[in-house]
């Protein structure tokens, strides 16, 4: 009886079609949530946490892979707030590598660029404290 309860539960509550949906949704509210409330900050560490768990999540779920990566880094670069998009863009990747490996490699820097922001702002912090 056991196995087949599990793979009842799997079958109702484990689709991950549905789950990639969520994830995606979570990801389009933050744009849209920056896009009309500009002056409404979100933290740089909030946002963070939030774009790392939902692409975590969805990498779980094996959507960021080269193709989807091309999908996702415009989601996660919309997220951003005007000034941290700025200095990414004036450090941003070269175009050298193949479309493919630009996606992912540039969704990759994006997210580890954010978190050394991250890392930045709590050091910032410790020290005016």
């Amino acid at each position: 009886n056991y196995p087949k309860v599990v793979e009842s539960l799997r079958q109702r509550f484990g689709r991950d079609d549905l789950l990639v949906e969520v994830y995606v949704r979570e990801l389009l509210r933050l744009v849209l949530h920056n896009a009309s409330n500009p002056k409404e900050k979100v933290t740089i560490t909030k946002l963070y946490d939030q774009l790392e768990s939902h692409i975590r999540a969805l990498d779980t779920l094996g959507v960021t892979s080269n193709k989807c990566a091309a999908m996702l880094y415009p989601l996660v670069e919309s997220c951003l707030p005007e000034e941290v998009l700025r200095v990414w863009q004036r450090g941003s990747v070269s175009n050298s590598e193949s479309p493919d490996d630009v996606s992912k490699n540039r969704l990759t820097k994006l997210l580890q660029f954010l978190r050394y922001e991250v890392e930045g702002e709590v050091r910032i912090r410790l020290a005016r404290s």
